[in-house]
């Protein structure tokens, strides 16, 4: 398994683990309290902080591990991870549209923030999966 594949496999547990929690955290909250008394901003920064962290443990640990192969791409993986992006990136365009048009609305900016949010983490998630797919299919 080349070190792109690892860091993909890594980086989707890592999303869908920590951004998991914390909408399920904000879903609680929602539905316990109008969104006006939500206090979701130190949540927001604490998950975005945990990802980096465990990011960056995650792939030192993994860079660590012999045999390390984290400068060696070839023409498979460039492949992989254009069609992985060009993916993700629709997903992304997405979600940012649906932000500008509940901004535009005067919808609260708890939904904004939040729609912003699961779009780039929606993005993110379908972009690892797509890689990974392809690297399954073309291994």
């Amino acid at each position: 398994m080349s070190f792109q594949q690892k860091s993909t496999s890594l980086m989707l547990v890592i999303l869908l683990a920590v951004y998991g929690w914390y909408f399920t955290v904000i879903a609680t909250w929602v539905v316990d309290s109008p969104v006006e008394e939500v206090a979701y901003q130190p949540v927001m920064f604490v998950t975005v902080i945990a990802l980096v962290v465990l990011a960056v443990i995650g792939h030192t640990l993994i860079a660590i591990v012999p045999p390390y192969e984290g400068d060696r791409t070839d023409e498979r993986d460039r492949i992989i991870d254009l069609k992985g992006e060009w993916l993700g990136g629709f997903i992304l365009g997405t979600g940012t549209v649906v932000a500008l048009f509940l901004a535009m609305a005067e919808i609260h900016w708890f939904w904004i923030a939040n729609t912003l949010l699961a779009g780039l983490v929606l993005s993110e998630v379908v972009t690892s999966i797509t890689k990974l797919v392809y690297y399954r299919r073309m291994a």
